[in-house]
């Protein structure tokens, strides 16, 4: 689910919804993903900010 909602993540779409992107928030800070999100911006050349 998380992976889905990354696709709104810079629209206002889940405003109306605090739990939501409390949810989103919370998946995205967890250190597999920090981690994950590290060894792939490695992989294509990039910075994790180019790609978060």
């Amino acid at each position: 689910m998380a992976g889905v909602l990354r696709t709104i993540r810079k629209s206002d779409r889940m405003e109306p919804f605090p739990k939501l992107k409390a949810y989103y928030a919370r998946c995205f800070a967890r250190p597999a993903w920090e981690r994950t999100l590290g060894l792939y911006a490695e992989r294509i050349g990039v910075s994790v900010d180019a790609i978060r």
